[in-house]
């Protein structure tokens, strides 16, 4: 019996400590490099609740994202950036959002959370 209560609190210690690795792993947040990526800016709402994009959204986006809307970046290739503001300088991210519905190019840090990515505008530029 003390031999299968042993072997159970090993099985206990050792699954917590996997999952506390596993959580970490996950939930990792470096920022890294400073990188430029190119896309459409998209309102996440209509993007993702329908997959509205493109030059027919153009109009529907702007409006979106000027009533507080959160923008995303979404590449040629399907990734999609959620754009986070600097809070040291909110002018590049501002400017985000005269962008909406249009292609830019963004530079700025990326990083992941529980596998949502994004980048920081610390610079756009209209493509």
């Amino acid at each position: 019996m003390k031999k299968l209560l042993g072997a159970c609190l090993v099985l206990a210690v050792a699954l917590f400590a996997f999952g506390a690795l596993a959580n970490a792993a996950d939930n990792h947040h470096a920022m890294g490099a400073s990188k430029t990526v190119t896309g459409e800016v998209v309102d996440l709402g209509c993007y993702m609740g329908h997959a509205a994009k493109g030059a027919g959204h153009k109009e529907c986006a702007a409006k979106c994202v000027a009533n507080g809307m959160p923008m995303g970046l979404l590449t040629t290739k399907g990734v999609l950036y959620v754009l986070t503001m600097n809070h040291d300088n909110a002018d590049a991210y501002n400017k985000a959002k005269e962008l909406a519905g249009g292609q830019a190019k963004v530079t700025g840090p990326i990083s992941t959370r529980s596998q949502t990515r994004s980048i920081q505008v610390d610079a756009i530029e209209a493509m």
